[in-house]
């Protein structure tokens, strides 16, 4: 007791096999069940193997730890922007931080998050070729054009994104508008005549076909039509009369629509206050339609064309659903991604 313990292994034990072959072996037993003696590899433990151990680790963690060190920092490969770029070049004309960054918030948060990513393509096409995209040439953006339309086949329409991108930048360095210089002008229009020379693809779809489903005798008279029927006419000619967008045909307000008196009179459809179009500049004034009645065009014996007349069709529309107490958004909704889904199934057997 307090000694020193040690568990002592002869060197000269007899072969196990021999001990597990003699019957009269007894292995010692304890209260926990067998007492089982490990081998020498088990319990001996060599101090040097331990020693070699710790000194790997530390060799390891001292290796980690000079490879972060002498690793690049993330600040160096991060590029600089397409906003850092506009700042920088308006402070070097001599305005002030504060105008630099106005100036380059000028557009809208969805434009500028395409205009980066066109950027940044630009960037990374300058760097492979060894030039600055902040200081390119004309040449080396025609170029750049011309990569990307022999790389992806992109149409002019989507190159002249690339090029107002590019031009956003470059024209607070150096005052030359990209999008007006002739001889990129010249390329984008090369690139729009090719793609006409491409085989002509019908429409899916045919107007003269639908309309002609429209004056049949599902719809017509349109007094005793029902009201899905009617709604579908509705929506569908007045989006045609109008050119509006989806957005705009779901804001239309039930309480602004007011009509012109006299036969021939004119509806007026006003949106929501609170609605802001996609292509509506700040301080442009909400946008409203007018819509002539075809009865001011067409004369009284043309009652095929006239029962294709907007604004009659949006009178009888609200006049049925004015007990609803529904506008045209509730209305229009369920109905305005599927009404040419519906039209086109229903004329194919036209």
């Amino acid at each position: 007791m307090g000694g020193t313990k040690c568990v002592c292994v002869s060197s000269t034990s007899r072969d196990t096999t021999d001990i597990t072959k003699d019957p009269t072996h007894e292995q010692p037993t304890t209260a926990f069940g067998s007492a089982l003696l490990a081998g020498e590899n088990v319990v001996s433990r060599s101090p040097i193997s331990r020693k070699s151990n710790i000194k790997t680790t530390k060799l390891a963690k001292s290796t980690a730890t000079s490879s972060l060190q002498s690793g690049p920092s993330k600040t160096r490969s991060i590029r600089t922007s397409r906003m850092e770029h506009i700042k920088s070049s308006l402070v070097k004309r001599g305005y002030s931080m504060r105008a630099a960054k106005a100036v380059s918030l000028a557009l809208r948060r969805s434009t500028r998050n395409l205009y980066d990513d066109k950027w940044k393509s630009f960037d990374q096409f300058a760097t492979s070729k060894g030039f600055s995209a902040a200081k390119a040439t004309i040449p080396q953006v025609a170029d750049y054009l011309c990569h990307l339309r022999s790389t992806w086949n992109l149409k002019s329409s989507t190159l002249g994104t690339y090029l107002a991108a590019i031009s956003s930048v470059l024209t607070m360095a150096n005052g030359i508008k990209l999008t007006k210089v002739p001889e990129l002008i010249a390329l984008l229009r090369s690139f729009r005549l090719k793609n006409q020379q491409k085989r002509f693809r019908a429409p899916a779809w045919d107007l003269n076909i639908v309309l002609q489903h429209l004056t049949s005798d599902a719809y017509e008279p349109l007094q005793q039509a029902d009201f899905e029927h009617l709604t579908q006419k509705t929506l569908f000619i007045l989006a045609l009369a109008t050119a509006a967008r989806m957005s705009e045909i779901h804001a239309i307000d039930f309480n602004c629509i007011t009509f012109d008196s006299g036969n021939n009179s004119s509806a007026h459809l006003g949106l929501r206050w609170d609605f802001i179009a996609k292509n509506q500049l700040p301080g442009q004034p909400d946008r409203q339609f007018h819509v002539p009645a075809l009865s001011s065009v067409l004369g009284a014996e043309d009652t095929e064309d006239l029962s294709l007349c907007p604004v009659r069709a949006l009178r009888l529309y609200l006049q049925k659903s004015k007990p609803r107490r529904q506008g045209f958004k509730r209305l229009f909704i369920p109905l305005l991604r599927n009404t040419h889904t519906e039209v086109s199934r229903t004329t194919i057997s036209f």
